[in-house]
C-alpha cells in the first residue's frame, strides 16, 4: 500500500511538472513569435525606408542644434530673463531719477 501511494504521488507530481513545462513552452513560443514579428517589422521599415521614431528624434535634435532654433521652453526662459533685466533697469532708472530730483531740490532750497 505504501509503495502504491508513493507511486501515485510521483505520477501526479510528474503530470503537474509536464503541465508546467507545456505552459512554459507555449509562453516561449508566443514570445518568440512576438520578437520575430518585431524584427520583421523593423526589416520591412528599413527596406521601405520608413523613418522610425528614434530617427525622427535624432533628426529634430540635430536640426534644433544646427539651425539655432529654440524650443518653447527655451523661449519662455529667455523671455523671463529679459523681463527681469527690464525690471532691474526700470527700478534703477526710477531710483536714479528720484535721487537726481532730490539733489536738485537740495541745491535750490
Amino acid at each position: 500500500m505504501g509503495d502504491e501511494n508513493k507511486r501515485e504521488v510521483d505520477i501526479v507530481q510528474i503530470d503537474e511538472i509536464r503541465k508546467e513545462i507545456n505552459d512554459i513552452e507555449t509562453d516561449l513560443k508566443s514570445k518568440l513569435n512576438e520578437n520575430d514579428v518585431k524584427v520583421m517589422l523593423d526589416e520591412y521599415a528599413k527596406l521601405k525606408k520608413v523613418v522610425t521614431e528614434e530617427e525622427v528624434i535624432v533628426i529634430v535634435d540635430r536640426m534644433l542644434n544646427e539651425k539655432k532654433y529654440m524650443t518653447e521652453s527655451d523661449v519662455n526662459t529667455t523671455i523671463k530673463e529679459v523681463h527681469l533685466t527690464l525690471i532691474k533697469w526700470v527700478l534703477g532708472t526710477a531710483i536714479s531719477s528720484v535721487a537726481l530730483i532730490v539733489a536738485i531740490l537740495r541745491l535750490l532750497f
